[in-house]
């Protein structure tokens, strides 16, 4: 049986945008064996969108951290599911588009 584990980033105060977080060497390394360790990535539309900014083109950035660069080849590495009614850009490789529900009480912009 597959097992399914959440990960979010949240401060103290309750916030999980991306740009409130302080992000260290050390949650760079948790985050990279983490996702080295799981069999595939599971993204909703809207943060799958959210990496696409940043993450397929990182895996080239040599002026980027050590730390964050092994991310980015850790995320190029393991195969990524999105799950989204609307059509998904599949350039980012190990990347699949798995169709969302067809009810219309989803997630908004699912």
């Amino acid at each position: 049986m597959a097992h399914v584990i959440n990960s979010i980033n949240t401060t103290a105060s309750g916030l999980c945008h991306h740009l409130d977080s302080a992000i260290d060497d050390a949650h760079h390394q948790y985050a990279t064996d983490l996702t080295l360790s799981a069999d595939a990535l599971l993204f909703g539309r809207n943060t799958f969108d959210l990496f696409m900014q940043f993450w397929p083109d990182a895996v080239n950035g040599d002026h980027l951290p050590v730390k964050t660069l092994a991310l980015a080849r850790a995320f190029a590495k393991t195969p990524k599911l999105v799950v989204s009614n609307r059509p998904v850009e599949l350039t980012w490789n190990n990347t699949r588009h798995v169709q969302g529900p067809a009810s219309e009480q989803g997630c908004a912009g699912a």
